[in-house]
């Protein structure tokens, strides 16, 4: 009954973030993950050791290190009544191995859903929280029974015992003390690099664009709407769009667009790719930044940085055009919020991907989406001037929050009772 309940609190509370996630996984590039792809940066065996031994200034990756004091509690916490959280933190950590052990690669082959996940020591969170609910147990069992058998031991020595509160806050103090060594090891100070000169002159350009690198020339934190980047997390049919603009075909699960090679020269690696002028410029990629000449049709050489060619996409359609021809201005945009003017009639094409959850107002009225290209937002509008307005209202995500609300409603409650029968 307990371990019941446990699972529905498990799922109502955490339905805020689940039934987003499971809708979007199902349209995304994860389930092309292979074994090999899912067991990237599995924790070598000698690691384990950092339970005891912390790796200063170590991978973060494997950082194994729970601290002494909670280790020492949370062996004083095993027993009948934590024996779910003691299992718990044993599967944690042989998931964490990965490949180097066999309870990775079958719940990858056998779990359902198992098969989205990478990366296998990150499981390493769940047996953090199973130790600190042991370690729980552990001081409740040391302030409630071995404090009081000490201290009734040795009172007539008349040495007095420290109280179980200063017991628990030297714990604490101990704990925080050790785990910020550790953590300070971690922590790196550096200033933020300045930005590279063809991200200053791309930021300096008018207008609302996208920039692409096959080459990666752009560093991240440019404030520039990019094509490219690092993303564990891509959506199926954009990825092959994308692909067919970029020229570099998606072979395998890849965490970054477009993929790369181990091993391979980033700045040459894509030099034969044929670039698409026309399914970049509906992508609303206005320029291409490349360490290597481009000799594809449909792109002018505007300016030179060192190794870095920067090229305009002749074929430009802009962030959202209409279908046969008819003036389009994007008024407002942001993630969540896009507000577009334009003159009907004909099919208005938002360079923004389709996804559940999206909805359109023409001048206030609702409006039917649908899909351009096979991943572009698009609606139909009459004839004359209209506003726009696509915003995102995802349904997964409501029913989520309801669903987590009343999960700690019932919890708060349940809580409540327990106070007042106590």
């Amino acid at each position: 009954t307990a371990l019941a309940a446990f699972l529905l609190f498990l799922a109502l509370l955490s339905a805020v973030l689940a039934l987003p996630l499971a809708e979007f996984a199902a349209h995304s590039s994860r389930p092309t993950l292979t074994l090999a792809e899912a067991a990237t940066l599995s924790l070598p065996p000698q690691y384990l050791l950092g339970l005891l031994i912390p790796n200063l200034g170590g991978f973060h990756e494997w950082m194994t290190y729970l601290g002494v004091v909670p280790l020492l509690l949370a062996l004083a916490g095993l027993g009948r009544r934590t024996w779910f959280w003691a299992a718990a933190a044993l599967a944690a950590g042989a998931f964490s191995l990965g490949s180097n052990f066999v309870l990775f690669p079958l719940v990858f082959r056998f779990i359902p859903g198992a098969a989205l996940l990478r990366v296998p020591p990150r499981a390493w969170f769940v047996l953090a929280l199973a130790a600190a609910i042991l370690a729980a147990n552990g001081l409740q069992r040391l302030l409630d029974q071995w404090l009081p058998r000490l201290a009734a031991r040795y009172a007539a020595m008349r040495w007095r015992l420290p109280s179980g509160r200063a017991v628990a806050l030297a714990a604490l103090a101990l704990t925080v003390l050790d785990l910020m060594r550790v953590d300070g090891s971690l922590i790196q100070m550096r200033p933020l690099p300045p930005l590279v000169p063809a991200a200053a002159w791309l930021a300096q350009q008018p207008g609302l664009f996208r920039v692409y690198s096959p080459s990666f020339s752009l560093p991240p934190g440019d404030a520039l709407q990019h094509l490219d980047g690092v993303d564990p997390l891509q959506l199926a049919e954009p990825l092959a769009y994308i692909s067919r603009a970029t020229g570099v075909p998606v072979t395998g699960y890849s965490v970054t667009i477009p993929a790369f090679c181990d091993g391979c020269d980033l700045a040459t690696a894509n030099a034969n790719a044929q670039l698409d002028a026309g399914r970049l410029a509906r992508l609303d990629v206005k320029f291409v930044a490349a360490e290597f000449p481009i000799a594809a049709p449909g792109f002018e050489e505007v300016q030179v940085f060192g190794r870095t060619h920067i090229y305009r996409n002749a074929a430009g359609a802009g962030r959202a055009w209409l279908e046969g021809g008819g003036p389009v201005e994007v008024a407002a945009w942001s993630p969540n919020r896009v507000t577009v003017s334009a003159a009907g009639p004909g099919r208005l094409v938002l360079s923004e991907m389709a996804y559940p959850g999206w909805r359109a107002w023409v001048d206030g009225e609702p409006a039917a989406l649908t899909t351009a290209d096979g991943v572009f937002r698009a609606v139909d509008l009459s004839a004359g001037p209209h506003q726009v307005v696509f915003e995102f209202w995802p349904t997964t995500g409501y029913l989520g929050a309801i669903l987590s609300f009343i999960g700690a409603l019932a919890l708060a409650a349940l809580l409540w009772r327990g106070r007042r029968q106590a």
